[in-house]
């Protein structure tokens, strides 16, 4: 028991650290680049095409454990010194952050894949490590604005890198070794499923990254500099909060009835958020709604493909997401709530169809504490 919860709090810290790095960088490219919003949505696109080299992390994971892919985090890192390096030179800022996010793909999903292994699946376990993701963000994404303030954009950036090469050295030299589990060949992991589940994550994500990249730019401007760090702290502490809530929410109504709903409240949330101003706009922003969303794409994965196989499909649908992303940057789009929305309605429709007989049975209704043969998210 000790040294399970001593391993759970090491995997927390490590993602408190390793998503802190990304917070930082987040909310200082945005607030930086918050009037070009082309230059947002490539720099999204970016941060999520590179995505489907996940696949290469997840296969290496099975073959030599987890703790080999996990050494490619430690170029992640890297990739955003450089990044910080390199901040305000549009192109080469993109070539690093292009880069940082290939080590990320194959190296950063396999930390969750890694912890549903080493606690046999307990979605609470992934809830506990995941709220550690929350937390990081919150408190990179608060700081950034002091800390570009006090040392400027280029060394802030420069210690974002720094935090993420000592997270993945903290996994590697205090955590154990495993491999993931045999996957289970039946049916149900045909590839037919696995191409839904993509387009189903792929627009989620979609609907996320434009709501992340735009708004999130338009929340420094309708809040100002200073609350705006303040608001970004509060949202990832309440995230935090929620997330092992939907964890056990999830649990018991099932992803797919959690994913129904979520990309539903997505469809009407964004509308209202667009019409918003003000305070009021930073409260929309605080609704948690995010870790319905991807707790619910990542234990349906995790089910219907198994542990390291699923996490790295999952993240690879980022590229599909980066590569849309990408299209609406040269395009001249004046409504991005309604895109949004009908992204996000299109996304519960898909959910609603989704064959039943394709998702193993116990996933239907209530999961046991320990759940099933899982895997996991980045």
């Amino acid at each position: 028991m000790f040294r399970t919860n001593r391993y759970l709090v090491v995997l927390l810290l490590v993602q408190v650290l390793h998503v802190a790095g990304w917070g930082i960088y987040y909310a200082l490219t945005r607030m930086i680049y918050a009037h070009q919003e082309d230059f947002l949505l490539l720099l999204a696109a970016a941060e999520t095409i590179p995505t489907i080299t996940g696949i290469v992390g997840g296969l290496l994971a099975e073959h030599k454990g987890y703790k080999s892919v996990l050494l490619i985090g430690i170029l992640e890192g890297l990739g955003l010194i450089l990044a910080g390096t390199f901040v305000s030179n549009p192109k080469l800022l993109w070539l690093s952050v292009l880069f940082a996010s290939i080590m990320w793909s194959m190296a950063g999903p396999q930390v969750y894949a890694y912890t549903l292994s080493l606690f046999n699946g307990e979605t609470f376990k992934l809830g506990i490590v995941a709220a550690g993701s929350t937390i990081g963000y919150s408190v990179g994404s608060g700081v950034a604005p002091l800390l570009y303030k006090i040392i400027n954009s280029e060394p802030t950036l420069i210690v974002a890198g720094i935090m993420i090469v000592i997270a993945y050295i903290m996994i590697i030299v205090l955590l154990p070794d495993r491999k993931p589990k045999a996957l289970n060949n039946d049916k149900s992991s045909g590839l037919a499923t696995y191409l839904y589940l993509i387009v189903i994550a792929s627009l989620s994500f979609l609907v996320v990254e434009v709501i992340g990249s735009i708004y999130m730019g338009r929340l420094s401007v309708e809040v100002g500099l200073e609350t705006y760090g303040l608001v970004n702290l509060a949202s990832g502490l309440i995230g935090a909060l929620a997330r092992p809530l939907a964890g056990k929410i999830i649990d018991s109504i099932g992803s797919r009835a959690s994913l129904l709903i979520i990309s539903m409240a997505y469809s009407a949330y964004v509308h209202v958020l667009n019409a918003s101003h003000g305070i009021l706009f930073a409260v929309l922003w605080l609704i948690p709604l995010f870790p319905f969303l991807d707790l619910g794409l990542y234990k349906l994965a995790s089910l219907i493909m198994g542990e390291s196989r699923g996490t790295a499909i999952v993240a690879a649908s980022y590229s599909v997401t980066g590569s849309v992303l990408l299209l609406m940057s040269v395009m001249s789009i004046d409504h991005y709530a309604i895109v949004v929305s009908v992204m996000a309605a299109v996304v519960s429709v898909l959910v609603a169809l989704m064959p039943i007989a394709r998702i193993p049975r116990t996933h239907v209704g209530y999961t046991s504490r320990t759940g099933l043969s899982r895997r996991k998210f980045k």
